[in-house]
């Protein structure tokens, strides 16, 4: 198991990581704010900074899905693994 942290400044983009992660059936996202509105992401700031975590089985999968989003939505995306568990 991988922990990622991940900073995203597009917010529009987090609905869609979302969506996507759940369809890997295989983490638990974790928003520094505590809460996940979907409401409010769709609607925020694109320029608002958000950080969240993710943990996942499947390393590679999670580093694809980063890498396609921020291709396809031309999005400012950092990620790092913080810790294997």
């Amino acid at each position: 198991m991988v922990k990622f942290r991940v900073s995203v400044y597009a917010n529009k983009v987090l609905y869609r990581i979302v969506e996507n992660f759940k369809k890997l059936q295989c983490l638990d996202i974790i928003f520094e704010s505590g809460v996940f509105d979907e409401e409010l992401i769709v609607l925020a700031d694109l320029e608002h900074l958000t950080h969240f975590s993710i943990s996942c089985n499947n390393k590679t999968a999670v580093a694809n899905l980063l890498n396609a989003l921020i291709v396809k939505n031309n999005c400012s995306i950092s990620m790092c693994a913080i810790e294997s568990l």
